[in-house]
């Protein structure tokens, strides 16, 4: 059999015409296969260089947005405005939040803080309901690094259940969250230049943090107690002379750390009183009564928390030193003590009472929002999570 004489008697009984299209057809398909499998090989690059170009995009509607409406600004140092994805998207100002080659759409804010007069710094937060398509934040960071160590014998992130206030001042609600305990658990976190350490992480995913190192300068309260007969003080901490030593240092300090002042939120802080022998560490005690703030003093059954040692199991408890990385500082605590009205708690090692006169050093405890954005970091205190 010839097989030329086959292949030629075939090609004149086929149109040239189909013959073409069918090359044009085979040519467009392989193509297609070819950039599919490019397409896949380089996703992720893909998909970061699109989150990027989304977050960039996102800031310069802002610019744009505050540049026609220069009376939004914020006209304080230190102060912050916000306007969301929503906003600038019913204004004209960016088309949407989408990346569409992915099909999913994003919401997002801005916030705008004046560094000084006429210097703006803006801080860009995307959510496209998806981990790999939205910003880092710190308490889903937090999250992530440690969900396998949860539960652990070891310094670690634990879960735990807190006591919040109900609707009425004599019911009570328990809420889940996690903590923090141990000599030297990963739980740093950088704000502009200063190391704090992340106490908590609270059943609304905010993020509790106290600074690494230093604190204020207070008295619990300087008032004249007219059952001693003297001005040791009061120790009723929301008419506290430390707490408004707190508040008016956050407020004089919010231009020195705009980073730390825009990310706050409001927290139902526990600042009711115990004995120095009462059991638990959930808050039963403390959060009968509380003080609804962005700034506050630790609490004595957080620091109790802390430790890791099983024998930390009352106020008093010397074992609460053992394991915890809270007792390495000299604080008033928020938590007022039931024996005298003169008398706070502070820490020492240990937790002891004092009249409410003595001046000493406190450290602020701060509740960071849920979302805010960090560039990156492990929670070691070589590779702390940094605040973008």
């Amino acid at each position: 059999m010839d097989f030329k004489k086959i292949i030629a008697l075939v090609k004149d009984s086929i149109d040239p015409k189909i013959i073409k299209i069918f090359l044009i057809v085979t040519g467009v398909f392989l193509l297609l296969i070819i950039l599919l499998l490019l397409n896949t090989k380089t996703a992720g690059n893909n998909s970061a260089n699109n989150f990027e170009t989304l977050e960039k995009n996102l800031k310069n509607a802002a610019v744009r947005y505050y540049k026609k409406y220069k009376e939004k600004l914020p006209t304080v140092s230190g102060d912050y405005r916000t306007v969301t994805s929503d906003e600038l998207i019913s204004s004209g100002f960016i088309k949407g939040l989408s990346i569409a080659r992915l099909n999913k759409t994003c919401k997002g804010n801005v916030k705008v803080y004046q560094q000084s007069k006429n210097m703006y710094q803006y801080v860009t937060y995307i959510d496209c309901g998806d981990v790999n398509y939205s910003s880092k934040t710190l308490g889903k960071e937090i999250m992530k690094q440690n969900i396998e160590n949860i539960s652990s014998t070891k310094d670690g992130l634990y879960s735990y259940s807190s006591v919040a206030k109900g609707s009425s001042s004599s019911k009570t609600t328990l809420m889940g969250g996690y903590i923090f305990r141990g000599e030297d658990p990963n739980n740093y976190v950088k704000i502009h230049s200063t190391l704090y350490r992340i106490i908590k992480i609270d059943a609304d995913g905010d993020v509790i943090i106290t600074p690494n190192s230093y604190g204020i300068l207070s008295s619990y309260d300087d008032r004249y107690n007219s059952f001693t007969g003297n001005t040791s003080g009061k120790n009723e901490y929301n008419r506290s002379l430390l707490k408004k030593n707190l508040e008016d240092n956050l407020e004089r300090n919010k231009s020195n750390s705009p980073l730390l002042y825009i990310n706050l939120v409001e927290k139902n802080f526990c600042v009711g009183q115990r004995t120095s022998r009462d059991v638990g560490k959930d808050g039963s005690k403390e959060c009968k009564t509380i003080d609804k703030n962005k700034v506050s003093a630790l609490a004595a059954y957080e620091y109790m928390a802390a430790s890791l040692d099983k024998k930390c199991l009352m106020t008093s408890s010397v074992e609460c030193q053992n394991y915890n990385f809270l007792s390495k500082h000299t604080t008033w605590l928020s938590t007022p003590s039931v024996k005298s009205s003169n008398l706070a708690f502070y820490i020492s090692k240990t937790i002891k009472e004092e009249e409410c006169s003595r001046m000493m050093n406190v450290l602020p405890v701060y509740a960071l929002s849920k979302d805010t954005v960090i560039s990156g970091g492990s929670g070691t205190k070589l590779d702390p999570y940094v605040v973008k």
